[in-house]
């Protein structure tokens, strides 16, 4: 131990001491000084004083920390069975422990703003599949299961998340109809226009496309409202169809403490991070053709640093409006679905015009932060190309559910559709489990209702998977989750 060691260190500089002094002594008396000198004796009690002066040093700050480093058996077993060594932690791992705990208090007061974004009713309502019975997506079923699963990644829930959170609705004029839904689920509802209207835009391709592009056409430009949020140090923006499956502190401490998360969290681990970082987002590689220099930004999971000066140049960018018909966004990021708006202004801005030594924005894995189980190779098997110029390919579609921090369902299809997802592929799995995860979470959001946290659904082979919210296959066979709704804050 540290601190035996310096005993020993200390018994043997003040014999060094000694000695030396003994030698010096010696060597005086054998020739004649002009000068008197200190006698023998005084000079060995002024050594012993100099080195003891040091272990009282030590011991004084060991005691600041109650550092003490002794090796404490405690007769437990460990694994192979031997008796178990509790090493006390040194005074560095002290300052490193007071440190964290005094951070630990900092982030549960840091008050994270989880954003989703809604442009009408008629956009939010209108979402079908191919599934000819599915009825009209209600707000509430993806609004109160989102919203739950943030409160259990938080420092209010159970999965030891560090940081606060608030629910926040941006919300276009034309969403007021739906708005009572959001206000029970505790979401603060803020107002906004989106920031260019399409007659003010400058670029005549731009002004013609704009309003069938994606899902949500100009209105999606809502999004980029989050960057006014001045009040929160951090804003992710998430679609309604996603959900938090454990804490996403590593990516909150990466950009408010620089701590740098391990490396399967990025996606490039052996790039080096910018000095500040503003932007960390997730691509939609499977969109485009494989191995493409400018790919699509997924426009339903952003964490971004609110800042109005880059509010100011994305409102700016749109107004111009450079898009062209074959390069897209400056005639560089080429075209793809949603190009016009979010999911294309967003690699231009950051990857662009500011990329390379300007960076401020860092790419998550996306097998682990908004899985959207995307394949990996332009088909079937390992002959085709990855869509991502890496090697090995990384493929979304194994990763573990323990593992996975966040997901989105847009290939797996919404899970009040009620798909079984019994076909034997990797996929097909994975839905499975991550489907299962989302009623998981609804159960649980019911029972901190009240509620059974048991869907009234008769019995069906999958009953188990969806809590007994799904009868059959198809949204005809979901039931909705039923008013009044509950809040977080009645927890």
């Amino acid at each position: 131990p540290n601190f035996r060691r310096f005993v020993v260190f200390a018994v043997a500089s003040t014999m060094v001491q000694i000695t030396r002094t003994t030698r010096a002594g010696r060597s005086s008396s054998s020739r004649v000084s002009k000068e008197p000198g200190l006698p023998f004796f005084l000079r060995v009690i002024g050594n012993l004083f100099y080195v003891s002066g040091f272990l009282v040093c030590y011991l004084l700050v060991a005691s600041l920390f109650d550092e003490v480093d002794e090796t404490d058996y405690h007769g437990e077993l460990s694994a192979s069975g031997s008796n178990a060594l509790v090493t006390k932690p040194n005074i560095r791992q002290a300052v490193a422990a007071r440190s964290a705990i005094d951070q630990q208090d900092e982030r549960a007061k840091t008050k994270i703003a989880y954003v989703i974004s809604l442009t009408s009713c008629g956009a939010a309502y209108n979402q079908t599949t191919s599934d000819p019975n599915a009825k009209v997506f209600m707000v509430a079923e993806g609004a109160a299961v989102l919203a739950h699963s943030i409160h259990r990644a938080s420092v209010h829930g159970e999965l030891g998340g560090r940081y606060d959170y608030e629910l926040v609705a941006l919300h276009h004029p034309d969403a007021t109809p739906c708005l009572g839904v959001l206000e029970q689920l505790g979401y603060r509802l803020i107002e906004r226009k989106v920031f260019v209207s399409v007659e003010e835009i400058e670029g005549d391709y731009l002004r013609e496309k704009i309003r069938s592009s994606g899902c949500c056409g100009d209105a999606e430009l809502i999004k980029f409202e989050a960057y006014t949020l001045m009040e929160y140090p951090l804003a992710l923006i998430l679609d309604l169809d996603c959900l938090i499956m454990r804490p996403l502190d590593h990516l909150f401490d990466l950009m408010l403490h620089g701590i740098v998360p391990p490396r399967e969290h990025l996606m490039w681990p052996d790039q080096p991070l910018p000095s500040e970082i503003n932007f960390i987002y997730t691509q939609d590689y499977a969109m485009v053709s494989p191995q493409r220099p400018v790919t699509p930004v997924q426009g339903g999971f952003l964490l971004l640093r609110p800042n109005l000066q880059v509010y100011e140049d994305f409102k700016a960018m749109a107004k111009k409006g450079d898009f062209r018909d074959k390069g897209g966004w400056g005639g560089k990021t080429g075209r793809f679905w949603g190009s016009h708006t979010v999911q294309g202004m967003l690699p231009y801005y950051y990857l662009v015009l500011n990329g390379g030594n300007k960076s401020t924005a860092v790419e998550a894995n996306r097998c682990i932060y908004n899985n959207m189980v995307a394949p990996s190779r332009a088909g079937s098997n390992a002959k085709f190309r990855c869509y991502v110029k890496e090697e090995p390919c990384r493929d979304c579609q194994i990763q573990p559910v323990e593992d996975i921090y966040s997901t989105h369902f847009t290939n797996c299809q919404k899970p009040w559709l009620c798909e079984r997802h019994n076909f034997h592929t990797n996929s097909s799995y994975l839905c499975r489990s991550l489907h299962h995860e989302w009623f998981n979470i609804r159960s649980q959001m019911e029972i901190s209702w009240g509620r059974s946290g048991t869907g009234s659904a008769p019995e069906w082979p999958d009953r188990d998977m969806f809590h007994g919210y799904c009868a059959s296959r198809g949204s005809r066979g979901y039931e909705s989750i039923a008013t009044p709704y509950g809040t977080e804050t009645s927890l």
